[in-house]
Formats: structure tokens, C-alpha cells, sequence
């Protein structure tokens, strides 16, 4: 015999052996034993699962709205950072130095404006203040020259009851005259204060008109319109400014964690490239279900989750969208549904696996077995019946809900306080 004749050989016992060997391991492995189970009622849980992963609601991109240098990064990736808070700046040392100009312009209106006004008022002031002196003197002058032609007429009138006093006498002729005259000083008195007043109304009108103007200039120039409602120019510069000098500076929109920071001093930084994306603070959970199981699930439904990475601890979440077309992979086709965590916990990070359990059908205390009693044939089910300690019969029986907790509702076939083989012992 040749010598590869003998390894041949000796390779086709070895494998003979160990076919052997599992043969005899296949044999003698015990079927599972089944269980004789007394039905009763059960409460009866369906649910819809499967697995997903946790992202962030939002993600955003964030750039500088101008390029320039980086100056400073006040952030790196995986910070927790707050919404409005800053990120990173750009050197502005130039926009500062042109919007503090503008300032500068603006500032000088608004003071000039200023001044105008407090000057109009100012006149307004002493112009009231003198012309009411000069109305008071006016008025006096009327009151003294009404007060001297009184005594005038006083006299007149005690000379014109005299008889011993003839109408051509010196005594009645001065008296008269001097009459004469008081009522002339009298009326000269009240036609000035007349004019007096209608002078004064008139001027202090102009004057509370050059007020009303400067007034409206003052606020025109604190604003940013122009009398013709358009932006002034000085105010437009200062605004333009401005909103250059804030897109050197680069904030959080929302409260969030930042995913990554792809920036450093000293680099150049545009619009078009993103310094740093954010994931928003709120998670959700992106996951597929089963053609078969989809028409289940709707939107506000309660689910609970698991996460590998946290243990048993269950969260609260709630079903939030259901995309309206299949995804087919492989022939088979899924739907992608998105659920929301009830409560955001910090524990749970983006990225991390959830498993997830939606309850889609319920009944409490029902008459149930347990879910491995239940067998099929097509679309009848039954369970097995012991009729003594090694013999079974098969009943047919009507399930309800199959449930996903270890029991399976049954509708009718058999009665509470019967029994069934089951493969578990409850």
C-alpha cells in the first residue's frame, strides 16, 4: 500500500469518527418537553417591534455670514452649548474702525439736531417771558388810563352840576378837555394792547412752529427714516456697518451640542464652508417597520424604548411622523417612522441604538394561553389537548389578538380551567 493510500485512508476514518460522534450527539439530544397548562385569563399585550437609532431632531451648519480671519474659537466639538451663545469671532478690527465712523457721522446729526431743538425752545422761552411783561405793561397802561379818565369824568360831570359855573367859563372848558384827553390815552392804551396781543400770538405761533420743526428733525435723525421715509444716508451706512460687524461673529441658533468645530485661529474662514455643526439638545429616533405591521402604527402612538447602551431602563416616546412611501430593499419593502423621546434625557446621545416596543393592541384579563400552545395550519389554529398522560388531541380554537408579552388571546375553542401543552410551565 502506498503511503498517500494510507493518509487517504486515515483521513476517511477520522471523518467517519466524527460524523459518528455528532450523529450520536444528534440523537440523543431530547426534544423540547411540553407542558400540560391549566387556561385561565391573562392580560394580552401586542406590540410592533423594532430597532433605531437616535439623532438629533435638527442639525445645522453653521458659517460666518463674511470671511475674514479667525481671531478667536471659544468652543470645541462636543461642547453643550446654549442658544445665542458665541462660537467663534473674525478679526473686525477694520469694520469696527469704519462702523465707529459711522457712529461717529450719526452721532453728530443726532447732536446737532439736539441742539437745534433746545435752541428753538430756548427762544420759545424768552419770547413768552418778554411778551408777557410786555403784555402786563400794556394791560397796566389800560387800567391807569381807564382809572385817570374815571377822574376826569368824576370832575367833569361835578363842574357840569355847579350852576354858579357857565358852560364858557375857563373851569368847564379845562375840565372838558382834560376829559377829552383821558378818554384819548384811554383808547390809545387798549387799541396798543390790542396790537400788542395779535403781535405777540404771532410771533410766539412762528416760534412753536421753528420748535415742531426742529422737534421732527431730532426724531428723524434718532431714526433711521428720512423725511421722504426712506433710510438716511448716514443711518444706512451705520446699519450696514453694523450687520457686517455681526456676521464676524459666529453664534448658536439653538441649544444644542456641537458635533464638530472645523476651525482655528488664525485660518481664513468664508460663508462657504461650515465652522461647526450642531446638533440640536431635542433627540429622535429614526427606525423602519414591516409592510405587514406598518398599517398598525400611527402618528401619536406611545412607544417604549430601550437603549443597548443604557441598561433596561425604559423611556417614554411618542411616533411623530410615518413616511408615506415603502422603502424596498432587497424585495422587501419597510416604511420609516420617527418617534420623539417624551422627556429629553441627558444620558441618551445621538448615535446610540434604541430598541423600540409600540403597543398597538391591548385586553386585560382575557382568556388567553400561553404563545407557543398556539399552532397553525394555514389560516386555522389550534392547540393540543391532553387526554392522558401520553396522548393528545388537536382543537381547533379561534385566537384574537396574538399577543407579543407570552400570551395569545382565544376567542373560542376551549374554556377557562381546561388544560393545554405548552412548551413553558405558566
Amino acid at each position: 500500500m502506498s503511503k498517500n493510500n494510507i493518509i487517504i485512508g486515515s483521513i476517511a476514518i477520522v471523518v467517519l469518527v466524527v460524523a459518528a460522534w455528532f450523529g450520536v450527539r444528534v440523537v440523543m439530544t431530547p426534544a423540547p418537553a411540553m407542558h400540560a397548562v391549566t387556561i385561565g385569563n391573562h392580560d394580552v399585550v401586542q406590540e410592533v417591534s423594532t430597532t433605531g437609532q437616535v439623532e438629533a431632531v435638527d442639525t445645522h451648519e453653521l458659517a460666518f455670514g463674511t470671511s475674514g480671519i479667525v481671531k478667536t474659537v471659544l468652543v470645541q466639538k462636543g461642547d453643550t452649548v446654549k442658544a445665542g451663545q458665541v462660537l467663534a469671532t473674525l478679526d473686525a478690527s477694520d469694520i469696527a474702525m469704519q462702523r465707529a465712523s459711522a457712529n461717529a457721522v450719526v452721532i453728530g446729526d443726532q447732536e446737532t439736531a439736539q441742539q437745534g431743538l433746545v435752541n428753538a425752545q430756548t427762544a420759545l422761552a424768552q419770547l413768552k417771558k418778554a411778551d408777557a411783561a410786555s403784555i402786563a405793561n400794556a394791560t397796566q397802561k389800560v387800567l391807569d388810563t381807564r382809572t385817570y379818565m374815571n377822574k376826569m369824568q368824576d370832575i367833569f360831570t361835578d363842574v357840569s352840576n355847579d350852576g354858579d359855573i357857565d358852560t364858557t367859563s375857563v373851569t368847564y372848558i379845562t375840565a372838558a378837555q382834560a376829559l377829552a384827553a383821558a378818554k384819548n390815552s384811554y383808547n390809545e392804551a387798549v387799541t396798543t394792547l390790542h396790537a400788542l396781543q395779535a403781535s405777540v400770538k404771532q410771533a410766539e405761533s412762528s416760534a412753536e412752529s421753528q420748535v415742531a420743526s426742529a422737534q421732527v428733525s431730532q426724531t428723524l435723525k434718532s431714526s433711521t427714516i428720512n423725511a421722504s421715509g426712506d433710510l438716511s444716508v448716514n443711518q444706512a451706512q451705520l446699519g450696514y456697518q453694523n450687520a457686517v460687524l455681526s456676521k464676524t461673529i459666529l453664534r448658536s441658533p439653538v441649544s444644542g451640542v456641537l458635533s464638530s468645530v472645523d476651525v482655528h485661529v488664525g485660518e481664513y474662514a468664508s460663508p462657504a464652508k461650515a465652522s461647526a455643526t450642531l446638533l440640536s439638545s431635542a433627540l429622535k429616533i429614526t427606525a423602519s417597520v414591516s409592510e405587514k405591521d406598518i398599517a398598525s402604527i400611527q402618528v401619536g402612538q406611545h412607544a417604549n424604548i430601550t437603549i443597548d447602551a443604557l441598561g433596561s431602563q425604559v423611556f417614554d416616546a411618542t411616533v411623530t411622523s410615518i413616511d408615506p412611501a415603502a422603502t424596498i430593499d432587497s424585495g422587501v419593502a419597510s416604511y420609516g417612522i420617527t418617534l420623539e423621546f417624551v422627556k429629553q434625557d441627558a444620558a441618551i446621545i445621538s448615535g446610540m441604538t434604541a430598541n423600540i416596543a409600540i403597543p398597538v393592541a391591548e385586553k386585560k384579563n382575557v382568556l388567553a394561553v400561553p404563545s407557543d400552545a398556539v399552532f397553525s395550519n394555514g389560516d386555522a389554529y389550534f392547540v393540543n389537548i391532553p387526554d392522558g398522560e401520553h396522548s393528545s388531541h388537536q382543537q381547533p380554537v379561534q385566537v384574537g389578538i396574538r399577543g407579543t408579552n407570552g400570551y395569545d388571546e382565544i376567542v373560542s375553542g376551549v374554556s377557562s380551567g381546561e388544560s393545554v401543552l405548552s412548551f413553558s410551565s405558566k
